[in-house]
């Protein structure tokens, strides 16, 4: 329980709190009985994970409280995890789709060389799930990870080739 409410508050923070993320306009809601509830964002003041429950309190007053045991998923609508470049900095030449993905993970990078590149996948605490080596070639690569097995949520996608390191998230579907 404890570590499912830790997952859930990593999320809901890190989707509310990385300046890269962008359109998420909607929370929902995805309970085990299959309930779904869509919260619109401008509606939500305060979310709180106590005394295993996930409540959602709103601006009008009004709060919804779930049991986090019934709790599937907790996803956004209009998801968009492109991050924006900084001002001076050069722009990703790293592109992965579908996202949000529900099976396989499509990975297209540029590389400057030929050899040895490793993709890996992380949730948000850092945990690595997936570790995968590929070979590069100079140009564009193209690489497929099977993300079937994760659980419903955020993760990050790390894409180390020689020298280079480049991050990208992307949301896992049901």
């Amino acid at each position: 329980m404890e570590c499912k409410k830790g997952l859930l508050t990593a999320i809901l923070a890190a989707v509310f709190g990385y300046s890269g993320l962008q359109a998420q306009n909607s929370l929902f809601v995805s309970e085990t009985s299959g309930n779904q509830t869509s919260i619109p964002l401008p509606d939500i003041r305060k979310l709180t994970f106590a005394a295993g429950n996930l409540s959602v309190y709103k601006t009008d007053g009004n709060a919804d409280s779930y049991d986090l045991i019934g709790v599937r998923c907790i996803r956004f609508k209009d998801f968009i995890t492109e991050v924006v470049p900084a001002a001076g900095k050069e722009s990703s030449h790293t592109t992965i789709y579908p996202n949000p993905v529900s099976g396989q993970l499509q990975i297209r990078y540029e590389s400057s060389g030929t050899g040895n590149a490793e993709v890996t996948i992380m949730d948000l605490l850092g945990k690595v799930l997936i570790r995968q080596n590929i070979i590069s070639q100079h140009g564009i690569n193209h690489a497929i990870i099977n993300v079937e097995a994760l659980s419903c949520g955020l993760y990050i996608c790390l894409i180390h080739d020689g020298n280079k390191a480049e991050i990208s998230k992307f949301f896992k579907n049901e």
